[in-house]
Parts: structure tokens; sequence; C-alpha cells
């Protein structure tokens, strides 16, 4: 089954690293009314607490990638949590969470694969 992981889905550490910019200008696209909020106030965001905020908000959104789209696996028991490579993505592209799996072409190729390697394993 390992061969599969690679099509199937990212395990968290795979999440971390590459998409790990994409999360974070998620997180800072977020945090900036946060900037501007406090700017109306005439109070300002140093750069420090700026990051502070960007990070916890980065942290969150690893959090809820995982609540969303990080709890599949491959047998009851299997202990590898595997990220839906097409959700993940869609969410960071569009910056929201959601049911992303509908709009996308994966299933039909994951729907594929699997078909073929069945028949191999028949013959």
């Amino acid at each position: 089954m390992d061969e599969f992981v690679s099509i199937m889905g990212f395990n968290k550490e795979e999440v971390e690293r590459d998409l790990k910019p994409y999360a974070e200008k998620f997180a800072e696209r977020q945090v900036k009314p946060y900037a501007k909020k406090f700017a109306k106030g005439q109070q300002k965001v140093t750069a420090e607490k700026f990051e502070e905020k960007k990070q916890l908000k980065y942290n969150k959104i690893m959090e809820d990638l995982k609540t969303w789209y990080g709890k599949h696996r491959f047998s009851i028991t299997d202990t590898m949590e595997l990220f839906n490579p097409a959700s993940v993505c869609s969410c960071l592209w569009e910056e929201k969470f959601g049911g992303h799996i509908g709009n996308s072409a994966i299933i039909s190729t994951i729907k594929q694969l699997l078909k073929e390697n069945n028949k191999k394993m028949e013959d």
C-alpha cells in the first residue's frame, strides 16, 4: 500500500514542509485586517505583534487542515493519517475551508488507478 501514498494523499510532514509557504500566505492575509483595524484606532501594531498573530493564525490553519482533510486512512488498522491532496491544495489556493473534493478531477484518476490495481491483483 505504501506505493499509493504519494498519489492518495499527503502525510502531515509533507503538508508542513511542502505547503508551508501557502499556509503562511493564507495566515498573513487573514491577519492583515487586524493590523488595519488597529491602524484606524491610531494604535501601532508592532512587527512582533503582527508576526505573533500570524503564527497563531498559521497554527490554526494547520489544525483546521487536519480537521477538514487529514483523517484519511487506507484501513482501520493503518495508523498513518493522510491529507486529501486535492482538497488541501484547493483550500490553500482559495484560502477557505470547505468541501473541495466535488470540484476535483482527482477522484476519477484514483478510481482508475484502483481498478487497474485490482485487475493486476486478480491476474
